[in-house]
Protein backbone atom coordinates (compact mmCIF):
# COMPACT_ATOMS: atom_id res chain seq x y z
CA UNK A 1 0.00 0.00 0.00
CA UNK A 2 1.25 3.48 -0.88
CA UNK A 3 -0.65 5.40 1.80
CA UNK A 4 -1.50 4.64 5.42
CA UNK A 5 -3.28 6.76 8.00
CA UNK A 6 -4.47 5.81 11.48
CA UNK A 7 -7.63 6.99 13.19
CA UNK A 8 -8.73 6.81 16.82
CA UNK A 9 -12.45 6.04 17.15
CA UNK A 10 -14.18 5.08 20.40
CA UNK A 11 -10.83 4.19 21.96
CA UNK A 12 -9.95 1.94 19.02
CA UNK A 13 -7.10 2.44 16.55
CA UNK A 14 -8.16 1.93 12.94
CA UNK A 15 -5.51 1.83 10.21
CA UNK A 16 -6.54 2.74 6.66
CA UNK A 17 -4.30 1.22 3.96
CA UNK A 18 -4.84 2.75 0.52
CA UNK A 19 -3.19 2.91 -2.92
CA UNK A 20 -3.19 6.72 -2.89
CA UNK A 21 -3.41 9.68 -0.53
CA UNK A 22 -6.80 11.12 0.33
CA UNK A 23 -8.06 14.54 1.34
CA UNK A 24 -8.73 14.66 5.08
CA UNK A 25 -12.13 16.28 5.65
CA UNK A 26 -12.42 18.67 8.58
CA UNK A 27 -14.65 16.37 10.62
CA UNK A 28 -12.09 13.55 10.43
CA UNK A 29 -9.03 15.60 11.33
CA UNK A 30 -9.50 15.36 15.14
CA UNK A 31 -9.57 11.56 14.83
CA UNK A 32 -6.25 11.16 13.03
CA UNK A 33 -3.62 9.80 15.39
CA UNK A 34 0.12 9.27 15.18
CA UNK A 35 0.06 6.49 17.76
CA UNK A 36 1.11 3.18 16.22
CA UNK A 37 1.64 1.11 19.38
CA UNK A 38 -1.37 -1.05 18.56
CA UNK A 39 -3.76 -1.25 15.63
CA UNK A 40 -7.14 -2.78 16.44
CA UNK A 41 -8.65 -2.76 12.94
CA UNK A 42 -7.04 -2.79 9.49
CA UNK A 43 -9.00 -1.51 6.49
CA UNK A 44 -7.24 -2.50 3.26
CA UNK A 45 -8.45 -0.80 0.06
CA UNK A 46 -7.32 -1.89 -3.41
CA UNK A 47 -7.65 -0.46 -6.93
CA UNK A 48 -8.55 -2.90 -9.72
CA UNK A 49 -8.54 -2.58 -13.51
CA UNK A 50 -11.56 -4.88 -13.67
CA UNK A 51 -13.84 -6.69 -11.24
CA UNK A 52 -16.41 -9.47 -11.42
CA UNK A 53 -19.60 -8.42 -9.69
CA UNK A 54 -22.36 -10.84 -8.63
CA UNK A 55 -25.26 -11.57 -10.97
CA UNK A 56 -27.45 -13.17 -8.30
CA UNK A 57 -30.28 -11.51 -6.41
CA UNK A 58 -28.98 -9.53 -3.40
CA UNK A 59 -30.00 -10.39 0.14
CA UNK A 60 -30.75 -6.72 0.78
CA UNK A 61 -30.77 -3.54 -1.27
CA UNK A 62 -30.29 -0.11 0.19
CA UNK A 63 -28.62 3.16 -0.71
CA UNK A 64 -25.71 3.22 -1.40
CA UNK A 65 -25.00 -0.53 -1.46
CA UNK A 66 -26.48 -3.99 -1.94
CA UNK A 67 -25.75 -6.95 0.30
CA UNK A 68 -24.90 -10.39 -1.06
CA UNK A 69 -24.11 -13.69 0.64
CA UNK A 70 -21.83 -16.52 -0.42
CA UNK A 71 -20.00 -19.38 1.29
CA UNK A 72 -17.69 -16.83 2.98
CA UNK A 73 -20.51 -14.76 4.43
CA UNK A 74 -21.98 -11.33 3.67
CA UNK A 75 -20.37 -8.70 1.51
CA UNK A 76 -21.39 -5.29 0.12
CA UNK A 77 -21.46 -4.07 -3.47
CA UNK A 78 -21.60 -0.33 -4.16
CA UNK A 79 -23.32 1.20 -7.18
CA UNK A 80 -23.05 4.53 -8.94
CA UNK A 81 -26.66 5.73 -8.90
CA UNK A 82 -25.85 8.52 -11.36
CA UNK A 83 -24.62 6.00 -13.92
CA UNK A 84 -27.46 3.47 -14.21
CA UNK A 85 -26.60 1.81 -10.88
CA UNK A 86 -23.32 0.55 -12.28
CA UNK A 87 -21.37 -1.41 -9.63
CA UNK A 88 -17.90 -0.05 -8.88
CA UNK A 89 -16.74 -1.47 -5.51
CA UNK A 90 -17.14 -4.40 -3.13
CA UNK A 91 -16.23 -4.78 0.53
CA UNK A 92 -16.10 -7.65 2.97
CA UNK A 93 -15.22 -8.01 6.66
CA UNK A 94 -12.64 -10.80 6.85
CA UNK A 95 -12.37 -10.95 10.64
CA UNK A 96 -12.92 -8.88 13.78
CA UNK A 97 -9.70 -7.03 12.95
CA UNK A 98 -9.75 -6.71 9.17
CA UNK A 99 -11.94 -5.48 6.30
CA UNK A 100 -11.03 -5.50 2.61
CA UNK A 101 -12.49 -3.24 -0.09
CA UNK A 102 -11.80 -3.36 -3.83
CA UNK A 103 -12.85 -0.71 -6.35
CA UNK A 104 -12.46 0.00 -10.05
CA UNK A 105 -9.61 2.38 -10.73
CA UNK A 106 -11.80 4.49 -13.03
CA UNK A 107 -14.00 5.20 -9.98
CA UNK A 108 -11.24 6.55 -7.76
CA UNK A 109 -13.34 9.71 -7.21
CA UNK A 110 -15.46 7.71 -4.75
CA UNK A 111 -12.34 7.26 -2.60
CA UNK A 112 -10.84 10.73 -2.88
CA UNK A 113 -11.59 11.99 0.66
CA UNK A 114 -11.83 10.56 4.16
CA UNK A 115 -15.61 11.04 4.27
CA UNK A 116 -16.47 9.20 1.06
CA UNK A 117 -13.87 6.52 1.78
CA UNK A 118 -15.39 5.80 5.19
CA UNK A 119 -18.85 5.56 3.60
CA UNK A 120 -17.65 2.25 2.10
CA UNK A 121 -16.45 0.85 5.45
CA UNK A 122 -18.80 -1.35 7.50
CA UNK A 123 -17.95 0.70 10.57
CA UNK A 124 -21.14 -0.13 12.49
CA UNK A 125 -20.39 -3.85 12.16
CA UNK A 126 -16.74 -3.50 13.23
CA UNK A 127 -17.78 -1.42 16.26
CA UNK A 128 -20.51 -3.85 17.31
CA UNK A 129 -17.91 -6.61 17.53
CA UNK A 130 -16.36 -4.49 20.30
CA UNK A 131 -19.53 -3.75 22.29
CA UNK A 132 -20.00 -0.36 20.64
CA UNK A 133 -23.01 1.05 18.79
CA UNK A 134 -23.82 4.29 16.97
CA UNK A 135 -26.85 6.19 18.27
CA UNK A 136 -28.64 9.01 16.47
CA UNK A 137 -28.30 11.65 19.19
CA UNK A 138 -26.73 14.91 20.33
CA UNK A 139 -24.07 14.30 22.98
CA UNK A 140 -22.92 16.81 25.61
CA UNK A 141 -20.49 16.60 28.51
CA UNK A 142 -21.88 18.16 31.70
CA UNK A 143 -21.19 18.47 35.42
CA UNK A 144 -23.07 15.18 35.81
CA UNK A 145 -21.28 13.36 33.01
CA UNK A 146 -22.36 12.57 29.48
CA UNK A 147 -25.95 13.26 28.45
CA UNK A 148 -27.39 12.14 25.12
CA UNK A 149 -30.53 13.63 23.58
CA UNK A 150 -32.18 11.22 21.14
CA UNK A 151 -35.35 11.09 19.08
CA UNK A 152 -36.54 11.52 15.49
CA UNK A 153 -35.07 14.14 13.19
CA UNK A 154 -36.32 17.65 13.90
CA UNK A 155 -37.44 16.91 17.45
CA UNK A 156 -34.95 19.35 19.02
CA UNK A 157 -31.85 17.36 19.94
CA UNK A 158 -29.49 20.15 18.92
CA UNK A 159 -31.68 22.74 20.62
CA UNK A 160 -31.53 20.94 23.97
CA UNK A 161 -27.78 20.46 23.65
CA UNK A 162 -27.35 24.17 22.91
CA UNK A 163 -29.47 25.13 25.93
CA UNK A 164 -27.24 23.13 28.26
CA UNK A 165 -24.15 24.73 26.74
CA UNK A 166 -25.67 28.19 27.19
CA UNK A 167 -27.10 27.86 30.70
CA UNK A 168 -25.01 25.14 32.38
CA UNK A 169 -21.59 25.53 30.76
CA UNK A 170 -21.83 22.10 29.13
CA UNK A 171 -19.72 21.18 26.12
CA UNK A 172 -21.15 19.59 23.02
CA UNK A 173 -19.03 16.65 21.89
CA UNK A 174 -21.04 15.38 18.92
CA UNK A 175 -24.16 16.65 17.20
CA UNK A 176 -25.53 13.62 15.37
CA UNK A 177 -23.97 10.16 15.78
CA UNK A 178 -21.98 9.55 18.95
CA UNK A 179 -20.62 6.08 19.65
CA UNK A 180 -21.75 4.29 22.81
CA UNK A 181 -19.40 1.66 24.16
CA UNK A 182 -19.58 -0.67 27.13
CA UNK A 183 -16.26 -0.88 28.94
CA UNK A 184 -15.10 -2.47 32.19
CA UNK A 185 -15.88 0.75 34.07
CA UNK A 186 -19.34 1.06 32.49
CA UNK A 187 -20.88 2.83 29.51
CA UNK A 188 -19.05 5.70 27.81
CA UNK A 189 -20.03 7.98 24.95
CA UNK A 190 -17.47 8.96 22.31
CA UNK A 191 -17.49 11.68 19.69
CA UNK A 192 -17.38 10.67 16.03
CA UNK A 193 -16.69 12.38 12.69
CA UNK A 194 -20.42 12.24 11.90
CA UNK A 195 -22.04 15.37 13.28
CA UNK A 196 -24.62 16.49 10.73
CA UNK A 197 -25.20 20.23 10.47
CA UNK A 198 -23.93 20.86 14.02
CA UNK A 199 -20.28 20.65 12.88
CA UNK A 200 -19.44 19.38 16.36
CA UNK A 201 -17.04 16.44 16.10
CA UNK A 202 -14.71 16.42 19.11
CA UNK A 203 -12.59 13.36 19.79
CA UNK A 204 -13.61 13.18 23.44
CA UNK A 205 -15.45 10.77 25.69
CA UNK A 206 -17.21 10.69 29.06
CA UNK A 207 -19.18 8.34 31.25
CA UNK A 208 -22.85 8.26 30.24
CA UNK A 209 -25.06 9.67 33.00
CA UNK A 210 -28.36 9.68 31.10
CA UNK A 211 -30.06 9.22 27.75
CA UNK A 212 -33.04 11.50 27.12
CA UNK A 213 -35.72 10.66 24.55
CA UNK A 214 -37.28 13.91 23.43
CA UNK A 215 -40.79 15.02 22.61
CA UNK A 216 -42.20 18.50 22.04
CA UNK A 217 -44.91 20.33 23.98
CA UNK A 218 -45.97 23.61 25.53
CA UNK A 219 -44.97 22.53 29.04
CA UNK A 220 -41.98 20.59 30.33
CA UNK A 221 -42.34 17.21 31.97
CA UNK A 222 -39.98 14.30 32.43
CA UNK A 223 -40.13 10.74 33.71
CA UNK A 224 -37.85 7.75 33.85
CA UNK A 225 -38.81 5.19 31.22
CA UNK A 226 -39.34 1.54 32.00
CA UNK A 227 -36.90 -0.82 30.32
CA UNK A 228 -39.31 -2.06 27.63
CA UNK A 229 -40.20 1.45 26.46
CA UNK A 230 -36.58 2.61 26.63
CA UNK A 231 -35.49 -0.46 24.68
CA UNK A 232 -37.88 0.28 21.81
CA UNK A 233 -36.84 3.94 21.52
CA UNK A 234 -33.10 3.27 21.61
CA UNK A 235 -33.34 0.42 19.12
CA UNK A 236 -35.14 2.78 16.73
CA UNK A 237 -32.22 5.22 16.91
CA UNK A 238 -29.49 2.72 16.03
CA UNK A 239 -28.07 1.37 12.79
CA UNK A 240 -29.26 -2.22 12.43
CA UNK A 241 -28.16 -4.57 9.64
CA UNK A 242 -31.50 -6.36 9.43
CA UNK A 243 -30.25 -8.90 6.87
CA UNK A 244 -27.79 -10.38 9.39
CA UNK A 245 -29.45 -12.38 12.18
CA UNK A 246 -26.26 -12.53 14.26
CA UNK A 247 -25.89 -8.75 14.01
CA UNK A 248 -29.51 -8.14 15.03
CA UNK A 249 -29.20 -10.47 18.02
CA UNK A 250 -26.03 -8.70 19.13
CA UNK A 251 -27.69 -5.28 18.89
CA UNK A 252 -30.66 -6.53 20.89
CA UNK A 253 -28.33 -7.83 23.58
CA UNK A 254 -26.36 -4.57 23.70
CA UNK A 255 -29.51 -2.43 23.94
CA UNK A 256 -30.92 -4.66 26.68
CA UNK A 257 -27.71 -4.24 28.64
CA UNK A 258 -27.70 -0.49 28.02
CA UNK A 259 -31.23 0.13 29.34
CA UNK A 260 -30.45 -2.03 32.38
CA UNK A 261 -27.33 -0.07 33.30
CA UNK A 262 -28.03 3.50 32.12
CA UNK A 263 -31.10 5.58 33.05
CA UNK A 264 -33.28 6.56 30.10
CA UNK A 265 -35.79 9.41 30.42
CA UNK A 266 -38.72 10.59 28.34
CA UNK A 267 -38.89 14.38 28.29
CA UNK A 268 -41.53 16.60 26.75
CA UNK A 269 -39.63 19.83 26.44
CA UNK A 270 -39.80 23.47 25.47
CA UNK A 271 -36.96 25.25 23.64
CA UNK A 272 -35.91 27.31 26.65
CA UNK A 273 -34.22 27.08 30.05
CA UNK A 274 -37.24 25.37 31.62
CA UNK A 275 -36.20 22.17 29.88
CA UNK A 276 -32.72 22.42 31.39
CA UNK A 277 -34.18 23.01 34.85
CA UNK A 278 -36.48 19.96 34.61
CA UNK A 279 -33.75 17.58 33.52
CA UNK A 280 -31.25 18.95 36.04
CA UNK A 281 -33.78 18.52 38.87
CA UNK A 282 -34.38 14.92 37.81
CA UNK A 283 -30.67 14.13 37.60
CA UNK A 284 -29.93 15.65 41.00
CA UNK A 285 -32.69 13.51 42.49
CA UNK A 286 -31.18 10.38 40.97
CA UNK A 287 -27.67 10.99 42.32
Amino acid sequence: MDYEVQFSLAGLNLMLHMPHQIIMNESFQPFVTESIDKTDIHIRIYEEDRMDFPRTVPVCTKIPFCVYEDDKGYYRVFHDHKENDTPYAAGRILSDTEEEIHYLIKCRMFFSESHNTFSHIALEDLLLRRNAVILHASYIDTMFGGILFSGPSGIGKSTQADLWCRYRNAEQINGDRPILKREKSGWRAYGSPYAGSSKCWLNRSSRIEAIVILGQGTECCIHKMNRAAAFRKLYEGMIVNVWNDAYVKRVLSIVEQLVTEVPVYQMICTPDERAVDELEYMLKGEL
